[in-house]
């Protein structure tokens, strides 16, 4: 067990009353060479007859801080009452000064217009609660908003919220892949169609080939650009186009997979060879 040692010095009541503690102490500014000198006093509590007081003082031969408590009557009927409680001698502990910050409370209506607002850190409950307002936003202004397999927030047409993997953050991206719909869309007619000689597809308006399940397909551009997918659900969305839905291996990942409308996906992946 640890013993802490106060360090403290008794005092006797004369050579207190000879300094002129408690009442008679000089302040910092007046004191001369052998006086007393008050730091610090507070009262520190009230009972039925006597306030009790906290009285700082350096003493003169030591040039040390003590602390002492006295009381003080609180009527006149009071006022010969003995402020150190009849004793003879007194103990005052030593003590020094320190800095503390204080707290106190303000209306946010006071706070300074050039004082930057404070901190408060949010908790869990509120990211999920602004992710929820977001959507319900959304949702009042009679935007669609889908979730993808892959976990991609999407409206299936223009935009989507994507994870992008090496940032590792979520990002707002174009709904439809990089290469627009000015670029050669993928064929899907078979050998019977018609190519040019640098292998793009001539068929103008020929539909695309729907895929089935347990077809294969490949990635065209970055990022990712050749992983294989394999198509493991076709079917008619509730806005008449069709949609696929596919997977793919990923080793970090327990599932990956996505769907999105037919005419998105073959200017994504072109049919493995």
């Amino acid at each position: 067990m640890t013993t802490q040692t106060i360090a403290a010095r008794v005092f006797h009541r004369d050579q207190l009353d000879a300094w002129g503690v408690p009442h008679d102490l000089a302040a910092p500014a007046d004191a001369t060479e052998g006086d007393a000198v008050a730091l610090h006093h507070e009262q520190v509590a009230t009972r039925r007859w006597v306030s009790v007081h906290e009285l700082v003082f350096r003493a003169p031969d030591d040039g040390k801080a003590y602390r002492v408590t006295y009381e003080q009557g609180l009527t006149e009927q009071q006022d010969g009452i003995d402020e150190w409680d009849n004793r003879d001698h007194v103990v005052g502990e030593e003590v020094e000064e320190y800095d503390r910050t204080v707290k106190a409370w303000r209306r946010v209506a006071d706070r300074p217009a050039d004082e930057e607002q404070p901190f408060v850190p949010r908790t869990e409950l509120s990211y999920w609660q602004s992710i929820a307002d977001a959507l319900n936003a959304a949702e009042s202004v009679g935007m669609s908003v889908g979730i993808d397999l892959d976990g991609t927030l999407t409206d299936h047409n223009t935009w989507s919220v994507v994870w992008d993997r090496a940032a590792k953050r979520w990002d707002v991206a174009g709904y439809e892949d990089d290469e627009g719909d000015d670029q050669a869309q993928p064929c899907t007619g078979g050998a019977a169609i018609d190519h040019d000689e640098t292998g793009v597809c001539n068929h103008g308006t020929e539909e695309p080939r729907t895929p089935s399940e347990g077809d294969r397909y490949v990635k065209r551009a970055e990022p990712d650009a050749g992983r294989i997918v394999t198509v493991n659900r076709v079917w008619e969305a509730k806005d008449g186009h069709t949609a696929v839905a596919y997977e793919w291996d990923e080793p970090r990942a327990s599932y990956s997979g996505s769907a999105c409308p037919l005419d998105v996906f073959h200017r994504t992946y072109q049919a493995q060879q």
